[in-house]
């Protein structure tokens, strides 16, 4: 996909196999997972980490089969969306399971970090600024 921002082609996302060892997965996280998995139904994460467990076990990560399914990250493996089906395959398979990502870049990125703050601000008229400009 490409976007027009002030007149530049910027490549937003590109899908690329990476290993789960190479995504940087929050510690705490995955200690959230590990804490709620082994403390069973006492712990109130656990309904929610078994049932995805449970689906990634059993249709396995199927991005394409989800709008927004793909696991998003930069290409350093930064995690921007998909870090709780991270945690899950890499205690499923492993480290060097190899799965699809789709890798934003950074420029990309940013635009949407600057746009949230815009939106979150009140300050909408520079956003529709830019969306006039892209048609």
């Amino acid at each position: 996909m490409t976007q027009l921002i002030y007149g530049t082609n910027i490549k937003e996302m590109r899908k690329s196999k990476i290993k789960l060892q190479d995504l940087k997965i929050s510690k705490s996280l995955t200690n959230n997972y590990i804490k709620a998995m082994t403390d069973g139904k006492s712990n109130q994460s656990y309904g929610y980490w078994r049932d995805l467990k449970d689906s990634l076990e059993k249709e396995g990560y199927q991005p394409k089969k989800h709008k927004n399914g793909y696991i998003r990250c930069l290409s350093n493996g930064d995690m921007i969306d998909g870090n709780h089906r991270a945690v899950v395959l890499y205690h499923l398979y492993g480290p060097l399971k190899e799965i699809k990502v789709e890798i934003i870049s950074k420029i990309y990125y940013i635009w949407c970090t600057i746009l949230a703050i815009f939106t979150l601000s009140g300050n909408n008229w520079y956003i529709n600024k830019i969306f006039k400009r892209l048609g």
